[in-house]
């Protein structure tokens, strides 16, 4: 009996939907920072501050977040609070990516410079 291959019926792992990108090392791939020029004036314990210095602006989270260990820590659409003040200073604030696996413009963020998360 001569065997074909439209005779062999294939029993392995079938294709399923691309996976969703997702962010490792606990890096936080947020919607790029659009800077306001103009600087606004604070009062806090009764000295006039610059707004800005004072402030955290959030910015949301494009795809999900994992740690070290795989866990996940935060999830797309949730909003990440970052210093507004490091928004204006840090290099990696002014770098800004684009990748055919996420939509527009994004900037990469390390951990250590996110306040907190709220949820969406």
């Amino acid at each position: 009996m001569d065997l074909k291959a439209e005779d062999v019926e294939y029993t392995g792992p079938q294709p399923g939907p691309k996976p969703a990108p997702r962010s490792l090392n606990g890096r936080f791939i947020l919607e790029s920072y659009k800077e306001d020029r103009a600087l606004k004036a604070t009062v806090q314990n009764g000295f006039a501050m610059v707004s800005q210095k004072v402030s955290l602006k959030g910015l949301r989270l494009l795809v999900d977040v994992q740690n070290l260990q795989g866990q996940y820590i935060a999830y797309k659409g949730d909003i990440a609070y970052i210093r507004e003040a490091s928004l204006q200073s840090q290099p990696w604030a002014k770098s800004t990516f684009t990748s055919d696996a996420i939509e527009g413009e994004f900037i990469i963020v390390e951990q250590a410079y996110i306040e907190f998360v709220d949820k969406a």
